[in-house]
């Protein structure tokens, strides 16, 4: 491409890039990111964190060491994950200018848990901790990048 060409290019693209509405990449990038929110969200509680910390240590001993020889990566706490079911059913979607994490994980009185999830642990399982967070904003960085490349190149 001859030099006037290119220079014709990249004026283009910088006139463009002054008008671009970033929240519009940005919701794109939430979008297409979503199910690795998701995903990092059922990784740190199988490894025993929620968005405030660790979570709790089980009640007896005896069930403690069941769990530990099922998951060992949990080190000794809850992982909310026993036959698998609770985890399928936590999802990411986008509700106006928020991000929820959630599950639709049936029933007051769960059969795998014993007991109302959100009685015994606070939504604080579908948060993200400092880790996580800095994780999924590097990945959404670099999608609101590839996303605003593609549109102007």
């Amino acid at each position: 491409m001859p030099f006037s060409n290119l220079k014709e290019k990249l004026g283009s693209i910088s006139n463009k890039a002054r008008s671009v509405d970033v929240s519009f990449f940005l919701d794109k990038a939430i979008m297409e990111t979503s199910e690795m929110l998701t995903e990092l969200v059922k990784k740190q509680l199988y490894s025993g964190e929620k968005g405030d910390g660790r979570m709790r240590k089980y009640k007896t001993a005896k069930y403690e060491k069941k769990k530990a020889s099922m998951n060992p990566s949990a080190g000794g706490v809850a992982d909310l994950f026993v036959t698998g079911g609770f985890y399928k059913s936590i999802f990411t979607e986008v509700i106006g200018d928020n991000i929820v994490t959630d599950s639709n994980w049936d029933g007051a009185k769960d059969l795998e848990f014993g007991t109302d999830i959100m009685d015994a642990f606070t939504s604080e399982i579908y948060k993200l901790n400092d880790e996580n967070k800095e994780i999924y904003r590097i990945i959404l960085v670099e999608r609101v990048k590839k996303l605003m490349i593609d549109a102007f190149v």
